[in-house]
C-alpha cells in the first residue's frame, strides 16, 4: 500500500474535515459551531472556485447581483419562509423590528425582478449572485462543510416566458454538467414531483412537470421520477418548485481531487 493510500485508509482520514485540516485550508472553531474558518491557503481556493462561477455564469448570460444580508420579518412572511422555516433561520431585531439572516437569495432576487415593470424583450432575464447565506440547522445534523450554519451558494435565477422554460432547464443541465464532470463527480438525475402539500393548481403542475421532462428528454439524460418528493420553496407566494435533481455521489478521489472545498 503507497503511503497516500495508507493515509486514506482509515475513515477519520478520508473525512474532508481531516483533509481540510491538514492541508492548511480551513477548520470548524468550537466556538462558531457550524461555521468554518478559512485559512489563507484555503480562501486562496475559495477565490479560485468564485472566480471560475463567475466566469462560467457570464459565459451562459447571467448577470450578477447582491442582495441584502438582513431582511425585515415582512419579506421573509410574504415569502413564506417565516411560516415554514422560522425555526431554521437566525431571528434579529433591527430598528425595534423583527428581522432575520437570509436563509436563501430567492426572495431578493424576484425583489430585484419586481422592482419596475418588465417587458417582455427582457425575458429570459437571468440573475446569479454568490450569496452568503444562514441557516440554524440543529446540532446533530451539522457536517463539516457538508451540512453548515453559514455558507455561501452559487445561486442563480430565471425569469423567463412559459414556452421558454424547457430551453432554459436544458441550459441550466448543461452547464451544471460541466462543473461537475471538471472535478470529477459521478452524477445521478431524478426529477421530483408534485409534493401532497403544494401552491398552485394541478394545470400549472401539469405544465412544470411536462416541461422539466421534455429539457432531461433534449439533455438526453437518464433519470428516475420521484412522485411526491418536489419542494414548496417559494420566493413569492404563488411560486412552487418541481425539480430536477443532481445527485453527487461522494468518493474519496473525488474530495482529493476537487481541492476540499
Amino acid at each position: 500500500m503507497s503511503s497516500s493510500q495508507h493515509n486514506l485508509s482509515s475513515p477519520e482520514r478520508r473525512s474532508h474535515r481531516w483533509l481540510g485540516e491538514q492541508l492548511d485550508l480551513f477548520h470548524l472553531p468550537a466556538h462558531s459551531l457550524g461555521m468554518a474558518s478559512w485559512h489563507p491557503r484555503g480562501v486562496v481556493v475559495y477565490d479560485a472556485l468564485a472566480a471560475y462561477g463567475r466566469e462560467l455564469n457570464a459565459r451562459y448570460g447571467y448577470e450578477e447581483v447582491r442582495s441584502p444580508l438582513v431582511c425585515d420579518r415582512r419579506l421573509w412572511e410574504r415569502s413564506g419562509h417565516q411560516e415554514k422555516f422560522a425555526d431554521r433561520m437566525f431571528q434579529l431585531s433591527v430598528d425595534g423590528r423583527p428581522a432575520a439572516l437570509k436563509p436563501m437569495n430567492c426572495p431578493g432576487h424576484c425583489d430585484l425582478f419586481a422592482l419596475r415593470p418588465r417587458s417582455y424583450r427582457e425575458l429570459p432575464l437571468r440573475m446569479a449572485e454568490l450569496g452568503h447565506v444562514h441557516r440554524l440547522e440543529q446540532p446533530g445534523e451539522l457536517n463539516g462543510l457538508l451540512r453548515t450554519r453559514s455558507f455561501v451558494i452559487d445561486d442563480g435565477h430565471i425569469f423567463c416566458a412559459p414556452d421558454e422554460v424547457a430551453g432554459e432547464v436544458i441550459g441550466c443541465l448543461q452547464m451544471t454538467r460541466g462543473v461537475y464532470e471538471l472535478f470529477g463527480l459521478a452524477l445521478t438525475t431524478e426529477l421530483s414531483l408534485r409534493p401532497e402539500q403544494r401552491l398552485g393548481d394541478d394545470r400549472l403542475w401539469d405544465r412544470a412537470e411536462a416541461d422539466l421532462r421534455e429539457a432531461l428528454h433534449e439533455a438526453r439524460l437518464s433519470f428516475e421520477e420521484r412522485p411526491g418528493e418536489g419542494a414548496l420553496c417559494s420566493a413569492i407566494p404563488w411560486a412552487s418548485g418541481t425539480s430536477a435533481e443532481r445527485h453527487v455521489r461522494r468518493v474519496v478521489d473525488a474530495i482529493c481531487g476537487a481541492c476540499r472545498r
